[in-house]
């Protein structure tokens, strides 16, 4: 039986998909790239934007056709639109035989048996203390250099404009040993960097001292050479957390924090609990623990009632705090969240003039800060062979930048050299930490070459 899975949307749902695609490989499934030869479809959603939910319904009027050629063929739906719009999912495209909510994926397995027979929808809430997180049981080699390990679901938030409270429900924290014990069998099968997930890992309760324990307890496991996470909510983040960042190796350089506004009017107005200059303070303290530290952000530009020189409050935090990289997004309301409800009275050419300014503004900041790593050497985790071809090798630095270098000329098997040339000792392979020196910038990458062993 051939298993296909596309998954929309966040890192989360790359885990799931992860997770769902084991359990039912574990009861006989193979899964499969080629969505016409498959017995079972699944498509895991997101909801987070309306280009999410618009890519669904495409690729769920082409599963569709594949289900018309091939009667027998299941389709399934998961993720944050299943629990959302269940009834609208099943009523615009018939065809589907399984709608399964977040909570319910510890089940996957007897309810595609379920839908095997008849349709089956599945989207009610299991109770905090009952929520199953799947554990993952890779193959070897099958995690990759990098993988994400889930330490948590939901979030108590809510803030306006956000759907994640509705689509994934409250906050429950996985047990620190089973987060231990996932990242022990995601390092043996070849992991050498664990990026840490959920929707606010901040609040993380799983441990006595909370996410900061807890980094310390991954950073123990033998094999951890990175550990990385996401998201951080600016109100929940405190001295604890910017310390283990500084004093755990293994810990990296670079965070993600969301802002979405410069404004302390707006920020409330979302309903995200701290100021412009709460934030700032925040930043601070960081950087007063990890000085080079990358900073990356959300921004969301044209939210209900916010002006132009609201506006230009978020462009001057922007210029402030100097990011590596942000994601910025127009407002667009979303049903079931508070600012749906909220005039959306930010003219639509309004908001894309806003959007371009911002990432003009941060362009420049990013060309400025790539090009403060010319000249230097930086560490940098070998993923595979470059997006660009060429033969080259590409990796990213411990500040979450991506790398591309010229592979080695010599040797046989993917991304392997062997020989000596210039005191550069030429044998990589995908998984090792290498020392590269950086010789250029682009847009958003750097350009390098292996480095000199001393």
């Amino acid at each position: 039986m051939k298993l296909f899975v596309k998954t929309f949307g966040c890192q989360m749902n790359e885990y799931d998909s992860a997770r769902m695609i084991e359990a039912l490989r574990l009861s006989g499934w193979e899964p499969t790239s080629d969505m016409a030869r498959a017995d079972l479809m699944i498509f895991n959603s997101c909801s987070i934007r309306e280009k999410a939910v618009s890519k669904l319904m495409s690729a769920l009027g082409r599963a569709a056709a594949v289900k018309r050629r091939r009667p027998g063929t299941l389709l399934a739906v998961t993720g944050c639109t299943a629990q959302l719009q269940c009834d609208w999912l099943v009523k615009r495209v018939p065809a589907i035989d399984l709608v399964l909510g977040p909570d319910r994926y510890a089940e996957i397995v007897a309810l595609v048996q379920r839908a095997q027979a008849r349709q089956v929808r599945v989207t009610d809430r299991v109770g905090v203390d009952e929520y199953d997180f799947l554990d993952a049981h890779p193959l070897q080699g099958e995690p990759g250099v990098s993988t994400f390990v889930t330490i948590m679901k939901g979030c108590d938030n809510w803030c306006a404009y956000c759907v994640v409270p509705a689509a994934r429900g409250p906050e429950v924290s996985r047990s620190a040993p089973d987060v231990v014990e996932e990242v022990r069998r995601m390092v043996g099968a070849g992991a050498r960097e664990v990026f840490l997930i959920g929707q606010n890992v901040n609040s993380y309760a799983g441990v006595k001292g909370g996410f900061p324990a807890l980094l310390e307890l991954v950073a123990g496991v033998e094999g951890v050479e990175r550990i990385r996470f996401t998201t951080s909510h600016p109100k929940d983040l405190g001295v604890e957390l910017a310390r283990a960042m500084a004093d755990l190796p293994a810990v990296c350089e670079w965070l993600h924090l969301p802002v979405q506004s410069g404004s302390t009017r707006v920020l409330s107005s979302m309903r995200r609990r701290y100021t412009r200059e709460a934030y700032l303070e925040k930043v601070a303290l960081v950087r007063e623990h990890v000085p080079d530290m990358a900073f990356t952000t959300d921004f969301i530009v044209g939210f209900p009632s916010e002006t132009r020189a609201e506006f230009d409050e978020s462009l001057s935090l922007l210029r402030a705090v100097r990011y590596d990289a942000i994601y910025s997004f127009r407002f667009s309301p979303r049903e079931g969240t508070r600012a749906a409800g909220l005039p959306d009275d930010v003219a639509l050419e309004e908001k894309q003039e806003r959007l371009a300014i911002l990432q003009a503004a941060q362009a420049e900041i990013t060309a400025e800060r790539l090009g403060g790593h010319v000249g230097q050497v930086r560490q940098v985790l070998v993923e595979g062979g470059s997006r660009r071809g060429g033969g080259q090798l590409a990796g990213r630095t411990r500040g979450n930048i991506t790398v591309n270098f010229a592979a080695p000329t010599e040797g046989e098997g993917e991304g392997v050299g062997e020989g000596v040339e210039m005191g550069v000792e030429v044998g990589v392979k995908v998984g090792d930490l290498v020392e590269v020196a950086i010789l250029g910038a682009g847009s958003h990458t750097l350009e390098g070459e292996l480095a000199p062993k001393e």
